[in-house]
């Protein structure tokens, strides 16, 4: 069955799809960051998990949707198919050192359009500073956490994604 899915013959369809995937620029994206930052903003009284509802609401309700005429399967967390999202309320430091550096960086490389700079800088940046639940995590449990990084990775305190993290149980056994 393996080797029968290995010698498939890509279509012209999902040629021309993959082509224009990865000839397409890749940008840092704010826009998803602006979005939750405006509705954490209105809604600060409200506990937390309501406002990762509420600001997971508005994200689907108002980032642009791009749809290729050749796709079948729609949909993105950006405009761009290839672009970076923000996840202030995950964490901040690593785009805060990076943000200027992430074009000539050596591994996974965005374009940031010098507006997105200036939004960052004095929309996001202060609003999330002391807020994000890296921040959360360094003030509860900050000492800890960096003792057992000196060791070993366990997860990723800064960043919203689950494709980066170890296989916790494998590297403690």
């Amino acid at each position: 069955m393996i080797d029968t899915i290995r010698n498939l013959s890509m279509r012209d369809r999902i040629n021309s799809l993959k082509t224009k995937m990865m000839e397409e620029p890749r940008y840092l994206s704010l826009e998803q960051a602006l979005i939750v930052t405006e509705c954490y903003k209105v809604n600060e009284e409200k506990p937390v998990p309501i406002k990762r509802a509420l600001s997971l609401a508005a994200a689907l309700d108002q980032i642009a949707i791009r749809i290729d005429p050749q796709e079948l399967i729609v949909g993105n967390r950006t405009a761009g198919v290839r672009s970076g999202v923000v996840s202030p309320d995950a964490g901040i430091s690593w785009i805060d050192r990076e943000i200027e550096h992430l074009h000539d960086r050596p591994q996974d490389r965005f374009e940031v359009r010098p507006d997105d700079i200036t939004k960052f800088r004095e929309i996001l940046l202060p609003y999330w500073k002391g807020k994000s639940l890296e921040d959360v995590i360094y003030n509860s449990i900050g000492d800890e956490i960096s003792a057992i990084g000196k060791v070993a990775k366990i997860n990723q305190k800064d960043h919203a994604q689950g494709h980066i993290c170890p296989d916790t149980e494998k590297c403690l056994n």
